[in-house]
């Protein structure tokens, strides 16, 4: 029995590096510091998060935000520390090597419900943040998994 649960847990340890790397090579060099959003009354900012999109988008993303920092309040600490911006695109993916690191995500993600949109937010903000782990603990070498988006299987990400 202890056989048969090992390799399932080197299974899933690799799918969590593979997803939290795909395509990746250029090391983090910076992190995004937590600010109170109290402290921004830019509606196209949340504390420390640019927001990018239509109205209705960055009506929805504030909502998603404001849900995360009320109830789960150390969730939305590290979205706050491992995510710069939020963007409205064709599809749902985290750009954790790009600085700030960037959350590109599709309508159907986002109108979804609040509640599902907060809970991708904090699912992405966990990549970026095993992405600067990663990089910060292997300075100037490439995140394992690489070749898969190289192949275009998203299925991943």
């Amino acid at each position: 029995m202890i056989l048969m649960k090992r390799p399932i847990f080197v299974l899933l340890t690799l799918l969590l590096f593979s997803i939290a790397c795909v395509g990746i090579s250029t090391p983090a060099t910076q992190t995004v510091a937590a600010i109170p959003t109290g402290t921004n009354d830019n509606p196209l900012v949340y504390g420390n998060i640019t927001l990018k999109g239509d109205p209705e988008f960055i009506t929805q993303t504030r909502a998603a935000l404001a849900l995360l920092e009320e109830k789960d309040p150390e969730a939305f600490t590290k979205i706050q520390t491992y995510v710069g911006i939020i963007e409205q695109g064709q599809h749902s993916g985290m750009w954790a090597w790009e600085i700030p690191p960037r959350y590109e995500v599709g309508n159907a993600t986002a109108f979804y419900s609040v509640t599902w949109y907060a809970s991708t937010i904090a699912h992405d903000a966990t990549h970026s943040e095993l992405y600067t782990r990663y990089q910060n603990e292997h300075p100037g070498r490439a995140c394992p998994s690489r070749g898969v988006q190289r192949r275009g299987d998203r299925a991943l990400l």
